[in-house]
């Protein structure tokens, strides 16, 4: 029996929420910007934030994954981060590939023999006495911090005084191109990334270093499904009937297309090449359950009382209308009280179960609103 690879719930979670993509028809638009900004980097020795904010599935990682290639291609040093690397000189440390041998922190020493060798780190004082910003300074070639998951950032308001304001400091430095050499820092988040960096004092973005993903328009999602079906897959004959079916069910989602995709160029490739009916017809069905599996995975951990609480709000507001998240929260501390709401609110933020944009909030993936509503409302009487 065909079984594509893409079925199983372990490579779902490995393949499809995170990491690199192959197609990106639609997407220029990002790498021109991206690859703009690295050259006048270069130039002036400076640099930038370059923020990619969107819903989830909607390719922000792969985009990430893409950037770095093309700044590796051209001398830049990679580093990807986690949000309190900003903060947390010893997460940074590590980040920046620095050599953290216990004897060498006893001598106050913050790098490796060969690092100093290639001449690719510099020593002024001891790590103990280093922030964030004097570790980052000390990479000479031009640095790329990566940053996913940025709309965690939002957490900083519970940091202690100092490490805000090394955060701040390390931001703002960056941000205005006051690192006196070529530092940016790329960041993907939900719809929670933009508001995140304000709190911690980026407030004035340039329109070429703030990318607003959503779902690709039709001529592109039609590309990547072609590129799927023919250059993967090695279909013979006209594809359209099946590019058709697959796009009337992915509706521009990356993480569908994907989905569906796996699923026509696995079963292509045992075929040889050959188109059917019935083979279309395995095609969607692995592919729906590529869906179903990608939305079980952003409510595993609300429980079931708290996915029917939520689908019971959500089942008589229009699919992709904004909404106010109050409604939710207060429907939530009706049943489970007001501390336990703020926590599941949170959740569903962080899961992207809901997102928000320019003050509302949203189900950000129509068919998951649906998908929601269908198996979870009740019917009150």
């Amino acid at each position: 029996m065909f079984k594509p690879r893409s079925s199983t719930s372990k490579e779902l979670s490995a393949t499809f929420d995170r990491g690199p993509a192959k197609y990106f028809h639609g997407r220029g638009d990002v790498f021109e910007k991206f690859d703009e900004l690295t050259r006048k980097s270069e130039q002036v020795k400076g640099g930038s934030t370059f923020i990619i904010q969107g819903a989830p599935g909607v390719g922000k990682t792969a985009l990430l994954y893409e950037c770095e290639k093309r700044a590796e291609k051209n001398g830049w040093h990679v580093a990807r981060i986690k949000s309190g690397a900003l903060w947390d000189k010893e997460k940074m440390f590590r980040a920046l590939g620095f050599w953290s041998l216990p004897q060498l922190k006893e001598l106050s020493l913050e790098i490796s023999l060969p690092q100093l060798v290639k001449g690719r780190v510099s020593i002024s004082k001891p790590i103990r006495a280093e922030t964030s910003h004097g570790l980052v300074e000390k990479r000479k070639e031009p640095l790329l911090l990566v940053l996913d998951e940025a709309q965690r950032l939002s957490k900083s308001a519970g940091l202690s005084s100092d490490r805000f304001h090394d955060a701040c400091d390390l931001l703002e430095s960056i941000h205005n191109g006051e690192m006196g050499k070529s530092v940016i820092l790329l960041a993907a988040g939900l719809g929670g990334t933009r508001p995140a960096f304000r709190k911690l004092g980026i407030s004035r973005m340039s329109k070429r270093c703030f990318v607003e993903l959503g779902p690709l328009e039709k001529e592109a999602e039609r590309a990547v499904i072609r590129d799927f079906i023919v250059i993967d897959g090695g279909a013979k004959g006209d594809p359209s009937e099946w590019i058709e079916a697959i796009a009337n069910r992915t509706h521009g989602w990356p993480e569908h297309i994907v989905s569906y995709g796996e699923a026509a160029k696995d079963l292509l490739r045992k075929n040889h090449g050959k188109m059917s009916a019935e083979g279309l017809s395995v095609v969607l069905k692995y592919g729906r359950t590529g869906q179903i599996d990608y939305y079980k995975g952003r409510v595993e951990e609300l429980r079931k009382k708290h996915r029917v609480c939520i689908a019971n709000v959500i089942k008589d507001i229009p699919v992709g209308a904004p909404f106010d998240i109050d409604i939710i929260e207060d429907t939530l501390a009706e049943h489970f009280g007001g501390s336990e709401a703020k926590k599941l609110v949170d959740l569903i933020n962080e899961k992207g179960v809901v997102d928000q944009r320019d003050g509302e909030h949203f189900v950000p993936i129509p068919s998951m609103h649906t998908w929601l509503v269908e198996n979870y409302a009740i019917e009150r009487e």
